[in-house]
């Protein structure tokens, strides 16, 4: 049988000239999905603060910017701070930079991104972050959505 549109019957064009069965089945579409996340590029004597929990593990690779997904109704700067001082503990001046677009798959993400510069200092654990010197985030951030990021916040990652 063919398709119907309306009263007339249309043939299908696949068996019309006999390939049907040659031709794959369609693959159901998932729906887009909206994300908004926010990141934070913390800089330090030619270094940036690399996480290894985060938010959004989409995002591939060990380690990443510290991230935290938005909920509708959350304000970026205000998830920024909390997240900059939960890590650092303590408060720091946060600058918001321009906002990233990047999708993966059928993820359209916004990232609201902020950046701040830290006095020198000991916070390397090791476990959760590690400082990693800008010529080698390049090959630590594995995902094109951090070099974005790092882009919008004006660091340059070297290779």
């Amino acid at each position: 049988g063919g398709v119907r549109g309306g009263s007339e019957v249309r043939e299908c064009e696949a068996r019309r000239r006999g390939i049907q069965t040659l031709i794959p089945p369609l693959r159901s579409t998932r729906a887009r999905e909206a994300i908004r996340l926010m990141m934070l590029v913390l800089a330090r004597d030619g270094s940036v603060l690399l996480a290894r929990r985060r938010d959004a593990a989409y995002i591939p690779g060990e380690w990443g910017l510290p991230t935290r997904a938005l909920r509708a109704d959350d304000i970026p700067e205000r998830v920024a701070r909390l997240l900059a001082r939960t890590i650092l503990r303590g408060p720091l001046h946060l600058e918001a930079c321009p906002v990233v677009r990047h999708s993966i798959t059928f993820r359209h993400i916004t990232i609201h991104v902020f950046r701040g510069e830290l006095p020198a200092g000991p916070m390397n654990d090791g476990e959760q972050f590690c400082w990693s010197p800008r010529t080698t985030l390049a090959r630590r951030l594995t995902s094109s959505a951090f070099r974005k990021v790092l882009d919008s916040a004006g660091v340059a990652a070297g290779g």
